[in-house]
C-alpha cells in the first residue's frame, strides 16, 4: 500500500512540465552579447527565458501587488534555477488555447511549451512541429523524477506515454494519471422507502425504477443525456464497452461494434418504452437532462462523476435535506465480475517541447527542482529515496499558516514569501499560483487517487476521530466537505467504492489509449455519426434492433477496418 500512495504524486509531477508566467522585464541591454547560458551549480547563468501559454481564469484573485505576471512562483524559478518565464499569449478557455497554439504553429511561430489536447500533441509531433521527450527525460531527470515516473507507471500498467507516443517516442506528459472517476448514483431514501437493497446486478435495478416509476410518473426512473453517457450503467453491466477497444482473442476489437453492444441497446430500448427514461432525452444535454430535475428532487438514478457531490446534487439537497443519493459498486456483469471500466486513466490533455528549443533540459530541471521541494515534508517518500543514494535539496519544514487567514478564499491567502524553497506550496497545492503557471490541477476532479491520497486520509481520520492530525491542506478539504451534511456522507461512501477496487484491483481501461491514429483523423467524424444516430434511433424505437447489424458493416466500410488495422498495429508494437 505505500507505493500505491505514491501513485498520487504523478499529477504534481507530470504537470510540472507546464509553466507559464511572465519575467519581470530584467534584461540584458540589446547592444551587449550575452554569454552562452550554462547550467552550473543548480541555476542558469546567465538566466534563460522559456515562453509558454498562460491561462487566465479569474484574474482577480491575487493577493495584493501580485498578478501573472508578478507572483512568488515566477520569483521562486528565476531565483533558484535562473529561469525567467514569459508568456507567448493569454487563453481564457481551452478552446481558444488550441486555436491560438494552432495559428501559432502554421505561423512558425510556437510557444516553448506546448499545453493542448493529446490527438493536438500527437499531430503537431507528425508534422515535426514538437520534440520528443524520452532521451530528454532519460538524460536530464533526477533519481526523483524517475521514481515518480516508475510509480506512475506501475499505476496504469505501463501506460502512461501512450496517448502522445507517435513511431515509438513520446511527444507530451499528461496531466492526470488516474483522473476520471464515475459512479453509479441512486436515490438510497427511496429505496428505503420501496422496502429495497441497493442493487447488485441489472436485473436488481430494473426493480427499482418500476417501483419509482408507479410511485413518482413525473420524475426521471434513469437521468441520461443526448450524449448516452448515463447509459454506461447498463452497457457496462452487460460487458458492452462502446467506444472503448476491448481485447479479444489477442487483438483489439472496437467495443461499439460487438454483440454485447447490441443486447445493451435492446435492453435500453425496453426501458425508454416502459417511460424509465425521458422521452425527449435526444434534446436535452447535462442541464435539463440532469442538473434541472436533480435540484427539483426529480430524478432516482444516473451514472456521472464522482464529483456530482459538488454539482449537481447540491441542488437536490439545498430544495431537500431529506434527500439522499448514494453511490453503489459497479453492476455485476455476466461473467461474473463487479470492475469499474473507465475509458482512459488521463485527463486527455499532455505538455511538449516545440521542436528546435534551445533549452528543452530546463524544463526537466525545473521538474526535478519542483517535486523535490513539493514533497520535501513526504517522510515516506524521503526514507524511499535514502535507499537509492539521493538527498532531498530541501528539507522538512514547517507547514506554514496564511498571514491572511481571514481572506475569503485560498486564492488569496499570502505567505511568508521569503522562506528558501517552494515550502508554502507544501500544503495547498490547489493555490492561485497553480493556476498562473498553467498547472490546471485545481479542475482536475480525481483527489481520490492524487496527492498522496488525500481522500483516503480524510476517510480514515474520519473513522478513527483524528482529524485534527490531518495535515492543513487536508483539514480544509475536509471543511469543505463537511458544509454539507449529506455530501460528507455521500462522499466518503464513494471514497469506500474506490478503495475496494483498488484492493480487489478491479479497475480496468480501454485497452487502446494510444494516440490517434490517421484513419482515426479522417473518418472519425463520419462514424461517429452514424454511431450515436443508429444507438438513439434504437433506445427511442425508431429504428429495429437489425440497424445495429447494418450500423457495424457501415463502420468497417467506411473507415472503421482501417482505423482496426492501425490500433492492433499499435497494440502489437507495445509487446516489441
Amino acid at each position: 500500500m505505500a507505493r500505491r500512495g505514491l501513485v498520487i504524486v504523478v499529477a504534481v509531477l507530470l504537470i510540472g512540465l507546464a509553466v507559464a508566467g511572465t519575467a519581470f522585464g530584467r534584461g540584458v541591454d540589446e547592444e551587449m552579447v550575452a554569454p552562452e547560458p550554462q547550467f552550473v551549480d543548480g541555476r542558469f547563468e546567465p538566466p534563460i527565458t522559456i515562453t509558454t501559454p498562460m491561462s487566465v481564469h479569474d484574474p482577480d484573485n491575487w493577493p495584493d501587488g501580485q498578478s501573472f505576471a508578478d507572483n512568488p512562483f515566477i520569483w521562486w524559478v528565476e531565483r533558484e534555477l535562473g529561469i525567467r518565464i514569459e508568456p507567448s499569449y493569454y487563453f481564457p478557455d481551452h478552446d481558444t488555447n488550441v486555436e491560438r497554439l494552432m495559428l501559432a504553429a502554421a505561423a512558425d511561430d510556437m510557444p516553448d511549451v506546448i499545453y493542448a489536447p493529446d490527438q493536438d500533441i500527437a499531430r503537431l509531433a507528425r508534422e515535426g512541429a514538437s520534440m520528443p521527450l524520452d532521451d530528454i527525460f532519460e538524460q536530464y531527470a533526477s533519481p526523483l523524477t524517475e521514481y515518480l515516473i516508475e510509480v506512475a507507471q506501475e499505476s496504469v500498467g505501463g501506460t502512461l506515454f501512450y496517448p502522445t507516443t507517435v513511431d515509438g517516442q513520446f511527444y507530451g506528459a499528461p496531466h492526470s494519471p488516474e483522473n476520471v472517476w464515475e459512479k453509479n448514483w441512486i436515490r438510497s431514501d427511496l429505496l428505503e422507502e420501496f422496502g429495497l437493497d441497493m442493487p447488485e446486478t441489472l436485473d436488481d435495478l430494473e426493480v427499482a425504477p418500476e417501483a419509482y416509476h408507479e410511485a413518482y410518473p413525473e420524475g426521471r426512473a434513469f437521468a441520461m443525456a443526448n450524449d448516452l453517457h448515463a447509459a454506461s450503467m447498463v452497457f457496462h453491466a452487460m460487458g458492452a464497452y462502446p467506444e472503448m477497444w476491448v481485447e479479444r482473442n489477442g487483438e483489439l476489437e472496437y467495443g461499439s461494434i460487438q454483440p454485447e453492444t447490441r443486447d445493451a441497446l435492446a435492453r435500453l430500448a425496453e426501458w425508454y418504452e416502459n417511460g424509465w427514461i425521458d422521452s425527449e432525452f435526444v434534446v436535452h444535454d447535462f442541464g435539463p437532462a440532469v442538473l434541472e430535475p436533480a435540484a427539483a428532487g426529480n430524478l432516482f438514478a444516473n451514472h456521472g462523476a464522482w464529483w456530482f457531490i459538488w454539482w449537481p446534487w447540491v441542488g437536490m439537497w439545498e430544495n431537500n435535506p431529506e434527500a439522499q443519493i448514494m453511490p453503489f459498486p459497479p453492476l455485476e456483469r455476466p461473467d461474473g465480475e463487479r470492475v469499474a471500466v473507465l475509458s482512459s486513466p488521463f485527463y486527455g490533455w499532455s505538455t511538449g517541447i516545440r521542436a528546435g528549443f534551445e533549452y528543452p533540459e530546463a524544463l526537466i530541471y525545473l521538474l526535478n527542482e519542483k517535486v523535490d521541494s513539493y514533497h520535501r515534508n513526504n517522510l515516506e517518500l524521503r526514507e524511499i529515496m535514502a535507499e537509492r543514494g539521493y538527498e532531498f535539496k530541501y528539507p522538512v519544514t514547517e507547514v506554514q499558516e496564511p498571514l491572511n487567514p481571514e481572506a475569503e478564499q485560498p486564492f488569496l491567502y499570502q505567505y511568508d514569501y521569503e522562506m528558501p524553497g517552494w515550502g508554502f506550496f507544501n500544503e495547498l497545492g490547489e493555490t492561485h499560483f497553480n493556476r498562473a503557471v498553467g498547472f490546471f490541477t485545481y479542475s482536475l476532479p480525481d483527489r481520490l487517487f492524487r496527492r498522496d491520497g488525500m481522500f483516503q486520509r480524510i476517510y480514515h481520520a474520519y473513522q478513527e476521530g483524528t482529524i485534527d492530525q490531518l495535515r492543513a491542506e487536508d483539514r480544509a478539504e475536509f471543511r469543505n466537505l463537511s458544509d454539507i451534511e449529506r455530501r460528507l456522507e455521500t462522499h466518503l461512501r464513494s471514497v469506500e467504492i474506490v478503495m475496494d477496487l483498488q484492493e480487489r484491483d478491479a479497475i480496468e481501461y480501454d485497452r487502446f489509449l494510444g494516440a490517434p491514429t490517421p484513419s482515426m483523423a479522417e473518418h472519425d467524424a463520419y462514424l461517429t455519426r452514424i454511431e450515436e444516430e443508429t444507438f438513439v434511433g434504437i433506445i427511442m424505437g425508431d429504428r429495429s434492433i437489425e440497424a445495429f447489424d447494418r450500423f457495424v458493416d457501415q463502420w468497417l466500410d467506411g473507415g472503421g477496418a482501417a482505423i482496426s488495422e492501425e490500433v492492433n498495429e499499435w497494440f502489437i508494437g507495445l509487446e516489441q
